[in-house]
């Protein structure tokens, strides 16, 4: 960690760090703060920005909004460097009390990225990542296309990770079931179009990158619903 805060030259703690001025802090310097709270997590990061890149490209999204849809696929969990390490590396179910701390990372992640003056799609995707398509997600319970796009398609792209990496408590998930998954939910955690999209993405192939394994530690946990989780141990 004392590595880390020499190279950025701030406070000793990553969450402190990123919440200097923008001038001090790069994504190099974001990127050894997440490696150092837990390597899973980069990876993670790493993984949903690439699906993310994908699909907005997918969407014909202009240059500049597909760069910022990256981006903030990339740090959609930077508010973890906020979040006690009991907590992020639980390997079970949170309870109640630890859930409401795990929920607070969108909000966390965007008050960061605001001081560091990154673009409004940045923050915004950072934000809303956690938004329902019907409604029932959080922070702000915003529905349909009240949500930001950044923050739709990385709520795909997340979900995708999450059910495609290993975890310690078990394998990653059969494209069979992905597939079944995201049609269970279409409608009402993902945007239908969106999911079309990206199925017809991943019926290419292209969308099968070398799988970094989760740590031992599950430090990758994807919370995708205050009260509802999808099957098979998605969080």
């Amino acid at each position: 960690m004392k590595r880390v805060a020499r190279q950025l030259d701030l406070a000793l703690t990553p969450f402190e760090a990123l919440q200097r001025p923008a001038r001090a802090v790069d994504l190099a310097g974001v990127t050894e703060c997440l490696r150092e709270k837990d390597p899973a997590l980069l990876d993670h990061s790493h993984r949903v920005a690439f699906f993310a890149d994908l699909l907005a490209q997918r969407l014909q999204l202009p240059e500049g909004m597909v760069g910022q849809v990256r981006t903030g696929a990339f740090l959609h969990d930077v508010g973890k460097l906020g979040v006690a390490h009991g907590i992020l590396l639980k390997p079970g179910k949170l309870d109640a009390s630890q859930l409401r701390e795990m929920r607070r990372h969108p909000v966390l992640g965007a008050r960061m990225l605001r001081d560091l003056s990154l673009p409004r799609g940045v923050v915004a995707g950072v934000l809303h990542h956690h938004e329902w398509w019907d409604g029932s997600g959080y922070p702000d319970g915003l529905s349909a296309g009240q949500i930001p796009l950044a923050a739709r398609i990385i709520t795909v792209c997340d979900a995708f990770d999450s059910m495609n990496s290993h975890r310690p408590y078990r394998r990653a998930l059969s494209r069979q079931t992905i597939f079944d998954e995201f049609q269970s939910f279409t409608g009402r955690q993902f945007e239908p179009y969106l999911v079309d999209a990206f199925l017809r993405i991943l019926e290419t192939g292209v969308c099968d990158p070398p799988l970094l394994p989760a740590s031992s530690s599950g430090g990758c946990r994807a919370p995708v619903h205050p009260g509802r989780r999808l099957r098979y141990g998605v969080q």
